[in-house]
């Protein structure tokens, strides 16, 4: 898709991303399905609000669960396969991740006053422009073990804010 869009020599602008829509569904996937930071960032709720019975006063804390909302089978067919697929379609794609992330922050009040709508769309940005570069820059593939045989990759959650854990290739080290 980079290829028949960007000319050979340069990399994707924000401007080509209208014309990148499987790198769309690629973001999109990859803050469904690993969000970088799980408990998302601790809120204190504007109102009085009643969860599954319990009660919650205006001005608690509360920690919303990025990773409990997009691995959840009632919003995602299958929620631990990485798919993108699964967003291509406008009429039957699944619920964005981008939306819950935004749900999260209360009011548009709030989002203009905070400043953090400005944030978002720059941090998204970035996101697509660096994504969009490595894909136009290197081929990227499964690792191979010593006999030229792919190897699926293991995903691991470490403790932390933020529950990826990283692992360098071979070559490094």
């Amino acid at each position: 898709e980079i290829d028949s869009v960007v000319n050979a020599g340069t990399f994707p602008t924000v401007e080509d991303r209208v014309n990148l829509p499987y790198i769309e569904c690629l973001l999109k996937e990859l803050q469904r399905w690993l969000p970088v930071v799980p408990l998302a960032f601790p809120h204190r709720l504007t109102e009085d609000d009643f969860y599954e019975g319990y009660f919650i006063p205006k001005g608690s804390i509360v920690f919303p669960n990025a990773w409990a909302i997009s691995q959840d089978e009632a919003n995602y067919k299958d929620p631990k396969r990485f798919w993108p697929e699964r967003f291509e379609n406008p009429e039957t794609a699944e619920p964005e991740p981008y939306k819950y992330n935004r749900l999260l922050i209360n009011t548009a009040y709030q989002l203009r006053i905070l400043g953090i709508s400005a944030g978002i769309n720059f941090a998204d940005a970035t996101i697509f422009i660096a994504v969009a570069s490595i894909l136009a820059t290197f081929d990227i593939g499964k690792p191979l073990d010593e006999d030229g045989n792919e190897v699926e990759p293991k995903i691991s959650y470490g403790p932390g804010l933020i529950g990826c854990v990283a692992q360098t290739s071979s070559w490094w080290t």
